[in-house]
């Protein structure tokens, strides 16, 4: 099944909106397979069979979804309302779950909870995601075969392109 968000449609703007595809076909999305969201939507993730919605202040899981004769319904769970994610781009999905550059740091979720994975680096991070440039251009990216994710950043707004790497290796632990 697929899923977009942040959607325009008919030159008009649904930043907080899901729209799900009818299963198996991705191209087929009916106006009525959708759930809007309370807050701003930064991107959408899996883990396991758990849709996560992104968004600027807060996360939630998403279940439920539309059969191929239109019935059901989509129903999103808050799993935190304490902190967001900075942009679609920062977003990595692994095999344990999903992690992302948040609003405050770097943090991993499984759709269930949430663990902040960069707790010594508060103020470097903060230095780093100062402006609406910096957030913008922060990528993150999975290396399988050494089970390690990288996010690139610029380290100021005047930078014109990412000038360092933050690594996380998934085989220390998310704890």
């Amino acid at each position: 099944t697929v899923y977009y968000g942040s959607l325009v449609d008919s030159d008009q703007f649904f930043p907080n909106r899901i729209l799900q595809a009818i299963p198996n076909a991705p191209d087929a999305a009916p106006a009525s397979f959708l759930y809007d969201l309370e807050d701003e939507l930064t991107g959408l993730s899996s883990s396991r069979s758990n849709l996560i919605a992104l968004c600027k202040n807060s996360l939630y899981r998403v279940s439920g979804g539309f059969n191929l004769q239109g019935q059901g319904q989509l129903v999103a769970e808050k799993i935190s309302d304490a902190m967001g994610n900075l942009n679609a781009r920062g977003i990595v999905k692994t095999e344990i779950g999903v992690f992302f550059a948040g609003t405050d740091g770097f943090y991993y979720t499984d759709g269930f909870q949430i663990i902040k994975i960069s707790i010594d680096l508060d103020k470097t991070y903060a230095k780093y995601t100062s402006s609406a440039s910096q957030k913008r251009n922060i990528v993150g990216s999975y290396d399988k075969l050494g089970r390690r994710i990288f996010w690139s950043m610029k380290t100021s707004e005047t930078d014109t392109a990412n000038s360092i790497t933050f690594v996380f290796h998934v085989d220390f632990g998310t704890k």
